[in-house]
């Protein structure tokens, strides 16, 4: 891949958006990349796997429970929240 733009299209070409990971050590480019694919889960410097069993998560586009968040009641607020996860490794 030859720069931060080129891992944005290619994260963003697939029709799931659970999991992601980056590699890099610049924070910039953490936070770009965070805010401009559609993924539920950012892992930086990881692997995509190993999530916190209490960590709040939900995939985008065609992941995860996305129509479970169109349901109303209780949690009606779930369908116009978007929570990301990012885990950094040293």
């Amino acid at each position: 891949i030859d720069g931060l733009d080129e891992a944005i299209s290619i994260a963003d070409e697939t029709e799931y958006g659970m999991a992601v990971a980056l590699v890099t050590n610049d924070l910039g480019a953490v936070l770009r990349f965070t805010r401009e694919t559609q993924h539920g889960i950012v892992k930086v410097n990881g692997p995509t796997t190993g999530v916190a069993i209490n960590a709040p998560f939900g995939g985008f586009k065609h992941s995860s429970n996305q129509t479970a968040k169109e349901q109303g009641g209780a949690t009606v607020m779930d369908f116009y929240t978007r929570i990301k996860s990012i885990y950094l490794s040293a």
